[in-house]
């Protein structure tokens, strides 16, 4: 369909970079997906079974609810209704693409059978009939009275109606004719000169389509090509024996994109017999990759391009050969057919039986949909006893998933990807609903079941994956998982895509704000896109840790992937600011856990002495993601739209998720059922602790960019004393706290803890303000600004990198901790210095930038290594998420302190330096608010403002430097604890 509208509108051409635009995203991550199938282990997790039911039950829901709208738009008369039923019965009594072409022709013959000749046929005999019953009512036998009252209708008056569903109107001025409903006539209200000149105006071409149209003798010629073509490619399929499997693929999808009608839904089950039957993809990965591509962007076609690269996967000829092969053979033989066919549409659009014949096709279609909805409904449910697939009625659940599928579409106008992931989520419930042997199967090959497990192992305390742990003594708790990181090139990947878009996600907004408010009518409101993913990331970070202890490492990082794809793709498909900053909010939660697990794995999987190490590769990708995104989003923004930036992420999501779910297994210990796992929740807690995050993050982002005495603001800040209260909870009330006392309180982490908040809080505060300074007192653009600061991103990243070495080489963190925090002190207090409270230079601010990156990125490698190295093993995941709680908390702590000051100085300076100034309040108001507004300024004003802003930003960079010697003092008192190999 996106072919044949661009070809009417802009040609062959556009018609062809239309396709490819639509479906090659779609195709290139199907082909990516085959790529990691290809590596996937025979059995597969039981969570990916789980997974994987879900999508394919909401699948059977979207499909049907596809069926139900397609009928009700085929269905205008009572043949047409018929059809539709006779299609969906006798595709549901066999399966095999001849049987439905046959089918389809039957439907259109039908139509033009019923229209041409039979309809009138009937009429005439039904007019007989009530003639003939008139006259033996009539028992005084007027027989002129009667023929006069029931003369049968002439062909004429009996001739078919055209349907509402293909009558036309021409309208001027159009690249093509519309099609417009046009109401039947009720009776002789409409004047007989009326319905001729609606007659004339339905049946009169539009002239101005031919523009892009190709001459019929080529159009022709592009017919018989393509009809010779298919003939020697089945002649060839069918008679020679030596054929190469390349060539069988080819001519299966050549095959299919022939003679199905229907779309994507009637072909893509039906593809399973030729190419699962033959063995050349096995149930399971069919299955896979019938569940993923429901969810990504483009045509269900590129499911060829999936199936193709497994077919050559186990020959010498390269996976994308086949890709290509299947994506062409599938989907040449309807752009052939539609570019010959335009040639002589305008002609055939005007012939009866034509758009009878159509009609009759089209309800035969739409009943072949509703086998579909079958065949899918018969195969959608996995387990890993029957990775071929088991019908849906098997499991009460996926029944129920379905049609939550099918009411959230149809009734909350839900959008299909966001469905199907929804049911994704469904699926997940599932997991831990069977009995433990089909939840949990046993591997002979790691010694490991419920019923060996070691018995000195505490589930309640260690629960989740196995992390080479001793239970008596230190010596080993810390080594890792040596058989596991053997396979880190496989799994750093698949961990990194998950960094790279929690960090490009909080900077790809920034350079969106204008087009989406602009767009949503709701510019005032923007900042909220950002604050509500802020808010709800910061308030749940903490959370996690306990949660991977309890469900494991990994399960929690695919629920996180899971809820930052969904919540992403949402974003894509808001319809008003409101619903934006709601779905932002939504992958907040999941943006939190990105993080946070993704520092939990690697803890659990290398060796304390490497951690560092690792460390420093996670930070190179999220300061890439950082600075990737803002140019990112505005070059989608400007291109294809912001909506592209959201909906994007959520393949990558899914990637990710994959990409996890099948290359990091981790044995399990904790086999309890997953109630008592919920059980162990510490729900009172958790609430306490979110509300308390998220009511003082948002009271210190109210104050400090509205105002201290707005309501929110104060409303937000007066949760503070909740912390106090979680504190108690998680003391006295909890069985299981989410942050026990020895966590909070002790001294090593304590100190930790407070380097990375007063760390972040002023390093990030001064690196927020140092591009606007630049850009009011150099008149730089943002674009220059934000160029300067390039160098001090290479060294934060080398920073990290360096300490990741030398502890890896030294065994040691306490002292070089000491000496980053204190070259961190000394390089914000160069940066003061120079932005002219003693002179200003601008190559010293830059060089002093530089120091304060390179020291903040090995501070916070030295005290993560530090937190995790004086944490006890059970405890070392909640002690990490707390160190990303501080890192949020500090952050907006320092901006909000900083912009407090900064903001208090220019309004005081602007007021002394602009009194007698009539504007003076004014403009002390308008410059705070932008700086487009300062360059609109007379030079005089200019310069004023100039001076009184270096004022306000030295107080905000005063206000840093206090808040980053809190770091330098606090490192002190981190205990040094030599690190194991």
């Amino acid at each position: 369909m996106v072919f044949c509208i661009a070809m009417i509108h802009a040609g062959i051409g556009g018609a062809l970079f239309a396709f490819l635009l639509w479906s090659l995203p779609g195709a290139i991550g199907m082909y990516a997906l085959s790529l990691g199938v290809q590596k996937m282990p025979d059995r597969l997790p039981p969570i990916v079974y789980a997974l994987l039911s879900g999508m394919n039950a909401s699948t059977v829901g979207i499909i049907a609810l596809a069926a139900v709208q397609l009928a009700e738009k085929a269905i205008k008369d009572r043949i047409t209704r018929i059809l539709v039923i006779f299609g969906a019965c006798a595709g549901l009594c066999y399966n095999a693409l001849w049987y439905f072409p046959v089918l389809i022709v039957i439907g259109g013959a039908a139509t033009v059978i019923w229209d041409v000749w039979l309809h009138q046929k009937i009429g005439k005999m039904k007019a007989a009939y009530a003639a003939k019953r008139r006259r033996a009512r009539n028992e005084v036998g007027d027989a002129e009275d009667t023929t006069t009252t029931q003369a049968i209708p002439s062909a004429q008056e009996l001739q078919v109606k055209r349907p509402e569903a293909v009558k036309r109107k021409a309208h001027a001025g159009s690249s093509t004719d519309r099609i417009v409903a046009v109401e039947e006539d009720a009776g002789p209200s409409h004047s007989d000169e009326r319905r001729s000149t609606e007659a004339a105006a339905e049946m009169s071409p539009v002239t101005d389509t031919k523009i892009h149209n190709i001459s019929i003798k080529l159009g022709m010629s592009l017919i018989a090509a393509f009809l010779l073509s298919f003939i020697v490619v089945m002649v060839v399929r069918g008679t020679v024996d030596a054929r190469g499997l390349a060539f069988d693929l080819f001519a299966n999808m050549y095959l299919a994109g022939t003679i199905i009608f229907g779309g994507g839904p009637v072909v893509i089950p039906l593809l399973r017999s030729y190419v699962v039957d033959p063995g050349w993809v096995s149930p399971r990965d069919f299955l896979l990759g019938l569940a993923i591509i429901q969810a990504f962007p483009g045509p269900n076609f590129n499911f060829s391009v999936y199936l193709g690269a497994l077919t050559l996967a186990s020959t010498s000829t390269p996976t994308v050969f086949g890709a290509l092969l299947a994506f062409v053979g599938i989907f040449a033989p309807g752009i052939i057919l539609a570019v010959g066919v335009q040639s002589i549409w305008q002609v055939m659009r005007t012939k009866n039986w034509v758009l009878s014949l159509l009609r009759g096709i089209n309800a035969a279609a739409v009943g072949l949909v509703f086998t579909a909805v079958y065949r899918l409904w018969e195969i959608g449910y996995l387990t890993p006893e029957s990775s071929s697939g088991k019908s849906l009625a098997g499991e009460p659940w996926w029944v129920v998933v379905a049609a939550v599928t099918y009411a959230e579409t149809a009734w909350f106008n839900v959008p299909p990807a966001i469905a199907i992931l929804l049911g994704a989520v469904l699926g997940l419930a599932w997991y831990g609903a069977p009995d433990d042997h089909n939840l949990h199967p046993v591997d002979p090959s790691n010694g490991l079941s419920p019923e060996g497990a070691d018995p000195y192992i505490n589930d309640e305390q260690d629960g989740g994956d196995i992390e080479r742990q001793t239970s008596n003594g230190d010596s080993s708790k810390h080594q890792g998982l040596p058989e596991v990181q053997k396979r880190m090139k496989y799994i750093f990947p698949a961990i990194a895509i998950g960094v790279f878009l929690s960090s490009a996600d909080q900077t790809l907004v920034i350079s969106t704000y204008g087009t989406i408010g602009t767009e949503l009518h709701a510019l005032s409101s923007t900042s909220w896109i950002a604050t509500g993913y802020f808010l709800t990331l910061s308030a749940f970070q903490p959370v996690y840790g306990k949660l991977s202890d309890i469900f494991g490492r990994k399960e929690c990082l695919l629920f996180a992937y899971l809820v930052f794809g969904i919540g992403s793709t949402w974003c894509g498909f808001a319809r008003s600011m409101n619903e934006l900053i709601a779905a932002r909010a939504f992958a907040g939660i999941g943006g939190g856990g990105m993080s946070v697990c993704t520092s939990v794995l690697l803890s659990d999987i290398v060796s304390l002495r490497d951690r560092g190490t690792w460390q420093g590769y996670i930070n190179v990708i999220y300061a890439f993601g950082a600075g990737a995104g803002a140019p990112l989003g505005g070059l989608l923004a400007d291109s294809i739209g912001w909506r592209w930036a959201f909906i994007a992420q959520g393949p990558m999501c899914l990637l990710a998720f994959l990409a996890v779910a099948f290359v990091l297994q981790l044995p399990k210990q904790d086999h309890s059922h997953w109630k008592e796992k919920v059980g162990k929740i510490d729900f009172l807690g958790a609430t306490v602790l979110i509300v308390a995050v998220f009511g003082l993050l948002l009271g210190l982002d109210r104050g400090s960019n509205v105002s201290w005495s707005n309501p929110i603001a104060i409303a937000g800040l007066c949760t503070t004393p909740l912390f106090v209260v979680f504190v108690l909870v998680e003391k006295y009330v909890a069985r299981n706290p989410f942050a026990p006392g020895r966590i909070i309180l002790n001294r090593s982490l304590f100190a930790c803890y407070l380097c990375n908040f007063f760390s972040f809080s002023g390093w990030l505060a001064g690196l927020f303000f140092i591009p606007l300074y630049w850009q009011v007192t150099r008149d730089y653009s943002a674009a220059h600004a934000g160029l300067l600061l390039v160098p001090s991103i290479i060294c934060g990243v080398t920073g990290s990198l360096f300490a990741g070495f030398y502890m890896k080489r030294t065994a040691k963190y306490y002292w070089i901790t000491v000496i980053a925090y204190t070259d961190l002190v000394i390089g914000l207090a160069v940066v003061l210095l120079f932005s002219g409270l003693a002179t200003n230079n601008l190559p010293l601010m830059v060089l002093g930038t530089c120091i304060c990156s390179f020291s903040n990125g090995t501070g916070v490698t030295t005290t993560l290594t530090g937190l995790i190295a004086n944490a006890s093993y059970k405890d070392q995941a909640v002690a990490t998420a707390c160190s990303y709680l501080f890192r949020s908390l500090g952050s907006v702590f320092g901006v909000s302190m900083c912009a407090t000051a900064f903001n208090q100085t220019l309004r005081k300076s602007l007021r002394l330096a602009l009194d007698g100034d009539k504007d003076a309040a004014e403009i002390a108001e308008r410059v705070r608010a932008g700086l487009s507004y300062y360059r609109s300024l007379e030079p005089y004003l200019k310069d004023i403002v100039r001076e009184c802003y270096s004022e306000a930003t030295q107080a905000a960079l005063s206000v840093s430097v206090v808040l980053v010697a809190g770091s330098a003092i606090f490192a002190w008192f981190i205990r040094e604890k030599k690190l194991g190999n």
